[in-house]
């Protein structure tokens, strides 16, 4: 929407992101051409655009994602004030940033959620979801969205309110990124980013269930979270337990990510 000199504007990041993501997703499918003079379903024809397109805007989400985790987003006020963005106000509901991009987003272990919403229904785009930032206009957005973004949160996060307080004090903000860190300009910045970030083939299992995809911090974080609750964390915080977890394992992991994680070992233990 807006951006101080010196700093690129979240539309422009976001337009170098749609770009990378277009051109990214096409190689993949080019491999899958339909012989020409070949007899072509319509159902078979739809269904296919449907998944290269919900393809597209996921990756379009995840590299804008990656983009203001580990290249690092400001945001500024309408007066002019910048400030260097916390993770709190570009957390997306995914957790997109958590994940490399897999070669087969479909059965992605987690990503496969995601796309598989996104396939045919506008209302579950990638990048509406976005806790507090409005895609459209590049801004933090709470005060018209706090019912939607309160059904968001996980149940068990007491934390809630609290987030959105701070939120709301950021309201309209711009959100963007340094000049100086898109150099020599977004696409090259977004194509190194997706080229570091790319999943390299890696499997592993819990309770003789595979586990499809690399997440290096996450896993990481279970054993540092294992070692020091071996019985658990009792009456303690999720935010507190992620902030001893992540001083253990030198890498800041969100709380909510932390505990999405454990959940789901919990669940697949369960069923063994």
């Amino acid at each position: 929407m807006y951006s101080p000199v010196g700093f690129v504007p979240f539309s422009m990041v976001l337009d170098a992101a749609a770009d990378v993501a277009r051109q990214h997703v096409g190689e993949s499918y080019s491999g899958h051409q339909i012989e020409l003079g070949k007899a072509i379903p319509w159902k078979a024809t739809k269904e296919r655009f449907e998944r290269r397109e919900a393809e597209e805007s996921l990756l379009t989400a995840w590299l804008i994602s990656k983009a203001m985790t580990e290249v690092g987003a400001y945001v500024c006020s309408p007066s002019g004030t910048i400030l260097r963005s916390a993770h709190l106000l570009h957390f997306h509901n995914d957790m997109l940033d958590w994940y490399e991009w897999p070669s087969d987003v479909s059965s992605h272990d987690e990503l496969s959620g995601p796309f598989n919403r996104a396939i045919g229904d506008g209302s579950n785009h990638p990048l509406c979801r976005f806790r507090f930032i409005n895609a459209l206009t590049g801004t933090i957005s709470v005060a018209e969205r706090e019912a939607e973004i309160l059904a968001n949160f996980y149940q068990q996060d007491e934390y809630g309110l609290t987030q959105i307080a701070v939120a709301k004090q950021f309201e309209l903000w711009a959100v963007c990124f340094q000049a100086e860190d898109m150099q020599p300009n977004a696409i090259e910045t977004l194509q190194a980013l997706l080229e570091r970030n790319t999943e390299q083939e890696y499997s592993s299992s819990v309770a003789g269930k595979p586990l499809r995809g690399r997440r290096r911090k996450v896993d990481k974080a279970m054993l540092a979270y294992d070692t020091i609750y071996p019985h658990g964390h009792g009456a303690k915080t999720w935010p507190e337990v992620a902030g001893e977890v992540s001083e253990m394992t030198e890498e800041t992991i969100h709380h909510e990510t932390l505990m999405k994680a454990l959940n789901k070992r919990k669940r697949l233990l369960a069923q063994d």
